[in-house]
């Protein structure tokens, strides 16, 4: 998480967490959990 924090402009992961929170409604990773679902990893 805290990469992808860092590319997107943030200081730390944390803050990226709650912003993403603050806009989604979800953590990152309960987004991840859900839209998995709809598009399911293809190998």
């Amino acid at each position: 998480m805290k990469d992808v924090a860092i590319e997107a402009g943030f200081h730390t992961a944390d803050h990226f967490c709650k912003v993403f929170n603050r806009i989604e409604g979800l953590s990152p990773s309960q987004y991840r959990d859900e839209h998995q679902k709809a598009f399911p990893l293809q190998i």
